[in-house]
């Protein structure tokens, strides 16, 4: 009688814990990527561990989303606070493909490889592969800069007092990967981008063969579930 007694305490026990006890949230790996400069906001490892957002029931404008879907990121810094992305926040992302690259509309916010070629800074040695930047307009390099900038200007007045500074940005960025142009074909295609940097906005010219993709959804990381 009392083994009886003893075992069916046991199992009232158990199923007490189970019943109270909620288990804890799946959690998954995420690639990192920073939303600031190459040398700063950059964790120890590009591979971060998360809450498992394929378990999430995700609703974006009324409209259920699958994750599996999308490249999921989590962000590190705080460069792209101006498009609603923040330190920590997951986003998801859409790779674009061939023509893909050259179709895109508005300032969206894109995903570049991190260029490893770079001889200067930590960017050759880090650990994380990817950065966010705010697209504002493609540029070829065989147009000249004034022509190229005095058409973009008439549409961002704001863009007229960093000519100087996004001038040598445009120069430096040519050099740089006509020297690393096999074809010689000195005939490629840039993105020019915007970012933040201590707070104030700066600006960056990227190849078309850097460009991974497109921030199409943003997980606020203040609101996911614990």
């Amino acid at each position: 009688m009392i083994p009886l007694i003893i075992i069916s305490i046991v199992l009232l026990i158990f199923f007490s814990l189970t019943w109270f006890i909620k288990p804890s949230p799946k959690t998954k790996l995420y690639r990192a990527i920073t939303a600031g400069g190459v040398d700063d906001s950059i964790p120890s490892e590009c591979i971060v561990k998360r809450r498992d957002v394929s378990a999430m029931n995700l609703v974006f404008a009324g409209d259920p989303i699958d994750p599996a879907d999308f490249d999921i990121f989590v962000v590190y810094g705080n460069s792209m606070k101006m498009a609603n992305i923040n330190n920590k926040d997951l986003i998801l992302v859409r790779q674009l493909f061939g023509r893909e690259k050259y179709q895109i509309e508005a300032t969206p916010v894109l995903v570049f490889e991190i260029d490893r070629s770079m001889e200067d800074g930590v960017c050759k040695d880090c650990s994380v592969e990817f950065k966010l930047r705010k697209f504002i307009s493609y540029v070829n390099v065989t147009t000249s800069f004034p022509e190229w900038f005095g058409n973009l200007k008439n549409k961002r007045d704001d863009l007229k007092e960093k000519e100087d500074f996004i001038s040598n940005a445009f120069s430096t960025c040519v050099k740089k990967y006509e020297k690393m142009d096999k074809t010689n074909s000195h005939d490629f295609q840039l993105i020019f981008s915007e970012t933040l940097k201590e707070g104030e906005l700066t600006y960056s010219f990227h190849p078309m063969k850097l460009l991974y993709g497109k921030v199409e959804y943003v997980i606020d990381h203040r609101k996911m579930p614990q």
